[in-house]
């Protein structure tokens, strides 16, 4: 920056000399014109006087140096009779010069050339005489550049000494100028501040260091988040599979009793299922991370979905004979139905979870101060005072055993706490240690006034016996578990190894022959997708109406959007069990039987 300001400096100062002496300059050649053109004027009329009182006598060389002009004397044929500087013997005719041409006919005349003569540049004036001679005086006047070229020395020292003192001075000016600005305390930009023109930008660069400190800050805790996310996955992944891995071992070996085998059996699939639910909420909260999700908006029912929820822990609230009541009304919100019902799931799931035996859990949904909301009450073990701020961090457990012994993967809140976010609604919890829990949640409401909204018709549990599945699955194990359990439905199962196998297999067959179609997406020779894609392609009305269910473990929206893009109807999430199937043919069925209606 100094060395720029420095040669700016040079060239304005430099460029400010020669534009100054450049104007002085045809200034004084204006003015040394207009003197000199008065003065030949003079000569002319003094020396006229003397030839008209005394004759050309008066003319000699002495008289054009006295008056330091050409004196020149001609006849009317233009013949020299008399020059001052040159032999008039020896000089042509001037018959041809502007000046004896002009004042032979108007009697007087000027005129500025070049003289090829004197090889310079003249001023002339002329006059006639009364003899009708032609008397003329001139003198010698310098071109512009010939001015400003006389004087190019003077100029050149002029503008070394201008310059030397200007770098100087600037040199040193640019110098305490731009010190301060060197030594800014970037830090704290605003303290000591040398230049008041400068505060405007130190105070950007002060809120620049503010944002840039509350960034860093918010990637460490961020770092530290993910860091115990990272832990804490491994080791939940880890424990499950080490259990399930152990026992499955000892079955191997023929370590374990007969007697045995269902116990064992009973703990690797209770270790398996606690490996799926936490594999389905990492899953899930993954889904809610993704800032770009264009899942479309509906009118949601919370007491439609609360009956739901209340049907769905039926079973496991019995099991602890656990009173589980549900009051209030319906109240319509805006929203993607199975994120609010996984929210509202999460929170009367883990009432259930954390009461003892005997205890109850009442759930209410209602309106208040224009927001929806959704209370779930219960008896349990409590929260202690100290351990209610970080309930909903990942993975946070009140009491790490207890939580296992519930079967919880501690995520259940936090997925509450980032859906309730997400909807710019509030969660508010109360809890008193060893008397219960209190979970509140309000969402902004949004009822549709136009009509009242009918409660939709309930599907009862499907009848699958005789229905006839296409099973497609490349790997032999998931296919005999997935056949197993379908025929355990009381189900036809036909299956098939890959996407080709199965799109010959519906090409071949009679129509009507399958009522639904499992596809599995990865898959050797044809992955589902393209088989599904096939099959809706054939020219047959019932391919294009059969129900086709994607199995696969990519469970993001991505993958979901794929597969309905892909011509399928619904979305089961590996491993799958008895009641995932269930609970999609039922989604299914109803879906079939809205379009129909």
């Amino acid at each position: 920056m100094r060395k720029k300001i420095l040669n700016h400096t040079c060239i304005l100062v430099v460029v400010s000399v020669l534009l100054t002496f450049l104007a002085a300059g045809l200034v004084m050649y204006g003015k040394y014109n207009e003197d000199l053109k008065e003065s030949v004027r003079d000569s002319l009329k003094y020396v006229q006087d003397g030839v008209e009182k005394m004759g050309n006598s008066y003319l000699d060389d002495a008289l054009g140096k006295a008056t330091s002009a050409r004196i020149t004397l001609l006849d009317p044929k233009g013949n020299v009779l008399f020059d001052s500087l040159e032999n008039s013997a020896e000089l042509e005719n001037h018959s041809n010069r502007p000046e004896f041409i002009q004042a032979e006919k108007n009697g007087y005349a000027e005129s500025l050339r070049y003289s090829e003569t004197l090889s310079k540049q003249n001023f002339y004036c002329a006059v006639k005489l009364a003899d009708g001679d032609i008397l003329r005086v001139g003198r010698t006047t310098d071109s512009v550049f010939y001015t400003m070229l006389s004087s190019s020395v003077l100029l050149g020292g002029l503008l070394i000494l201008i310059f030397a003192v200007t770098f100087i001075l600037v040199r040193k000016q640019t110098k305490d100028l731009i010190e301060p600005i060197n030594t800014l305390n970037l830090e704290e930009p605003l303290k000591d501040v040398a230049y008041e023109e400068l505060r405007p930008l130190l105070g950007r660069v002060d809120q620049q260091n503010k944002q840039i400190a509350k960034q860093m800050e918010e990637l460490k805790e961020a770092e530290a988040v993910r860091r115990e996310f990272s832990a804490n996955v491994s080791h939940e992944l880890k424990t499950p599979l080490m259990s399930i891995s152990g026992y499955a071992e000892l079955m191997m070996n023929g370590m374990v009793p007969d007697e045995k085998v269902p116990e064992f059996s009973g703990r690797i699939y209770h270790e398996a299922s606690r490996l799926s639910a936490l594999v389905a909420d990492i899953i899930q909260l993954s889904r809610l991370d993704e800032k770009s999700s264009d899942l479309p908006f509906e009118p949601v029912d919370l007491y439609e979905l609360a009956e739901d929820i209340v049907l769905h822990l039926d079973s496991a609230a019995s099991k602890k004979n656990i009173n589980v009541s549900l009051e209030g009304n319906a109240v319509t919100v805006q929203g993607v139905r199975h994120v609010i019902y996984e929210m509202l799931y999460n929170i009367a799931d883990n009432a259930i979870r954390y009461t003892d035996q005997n205890g109850t859990v009442n759930i209410f949904t209602g309106t208040v101060n224009g927001h929806a909301f959704y209370r779930v009450e219960d008896n349990g073990i409590g929260i202690p005072e100290n351990e209610q701020k970080r309930i909903f961090e990942r993975f946070y457990r009140v009491d790490k055993s207890h939580s296992r012994a519930t079967g919880g993967t501690g995520l259940g809140l936090s997925i509450v706490k980032d859906i309730v976010d997400r909807m710019n609604g509030t969660i508010k919890l109360e809890s008193k240690e060893n008397v219960g829990t209190t979970f509140t949640v309000t969402i902004p409401l949004e009822i549709d006034h136009n009509a009242e909204k009918e409660q939709q018709k309930k599907v009862e549990k499907p009848d699958l016996s005789g229905k006839s599945v296409l099973l497609v699955e490349d790997n032999e194990l998931n296919l005999e578990i997935a056949k197993m359990m379908l025929e355990d439905e009381k189900m036809v199962v036909t299956t098939a190894e890959n996407g080709k196998e199965a799109v010959d297999i519906v090409s071949q067959s009679v129509p009507g022959r399958f009522d639904f179609i499992f596809m599995d997406i990865m898959m050797p020779v044809m992955d589902g997708l393209e088989a599904a894609r096939q099959i809706r392609t054939l020219n047959r009305k019932d391919t294009k109406e059969i129900p086709i269910i994607a199995m696969t473990a990519n469970a993001f929206q991505d993958d979901i959007r794929n597969c309905i893009d892909a011509g399928m109807n619904a979305h089961i999430a590996k491993p799958i069990d008895s009641k995932k199937i269930e609970d999609t043919l039922q989604f299914v069925l109803k879906q079939k039987m809205q379009l129909s209606l």
